[in-house]
């Protein structure tokens, strides 16, 4: 029916470069990113140590709205919830870093950084559309270096309020 892939043999021999549906993923690979998750909670424990109760929150609620998504990890309203989640929390730390980081610590460490997270969100969606069995680690990386990012934005906050 689809003429590029007659026109293009190799295609029809490497069959994992043919996307399918991207949910539900299996459990046996999801359970890590639950893990990953929990990530969020050292930022998250870190911003209520120092008393600012807007990141701590939000990392919290990510932490749980996250796992929730991962346990089942399927199209729906768990990921939709998931996504206005990470989202919610994207725009929160990315306005507190625009706000709260100078100097190295924008420059050296932020940008740098959002490069990083940009890179392994779109890996993985790449990977994971592809069914390849690496988008997880991708997803992973992603979750660790947002942590990180919070992380860094929380320490600024913190050299303004002192």
């Amino acid at each position: 029916e689809r003429p590029d892939i007659i026109e293009r043999p190799d295609i029809i021999e490497r069959p994992e470069i043919i996307e399918r549906p991207e949910f539900p993923k299996p459990f046996e690979i999801t359970k890590w990113l639950c893990v990953s998750s929990c990530f969020f909670l050292v930022p998250g424990t870190y911003a209520f140590y120092n008393q600012l109760y807007l990141y701590g929150t939000v990392c919290t609620y990510n932490t749980i709205l996250s796992i929730n998504h991962w346990i089942k990890a399927e199209d729906g309203t768990r990921r939709l919830i998931d996504r206005i989640s990470a989202s919610t929390c994207a725009i929160t730390y990315f306005v507190g870093g625009c706000l709260h980081c100078r100097g190295i610590y924008f420059y050296g460490y932020g940008i740098p950084i959002l490069f990083i997270i940009a890179f392994c969100f779109t890996m993985s969606n790449y990977l994971s559309v592809r069914w390849n069995p690496y988008w997880m680690y991708s997803h992973i990386m992603f979750h660790l270096t947002v942590s990180l990012s919070e992380l860094l934005v929380i320490y600024c906050t913190t050299l303004e309020v002192d």
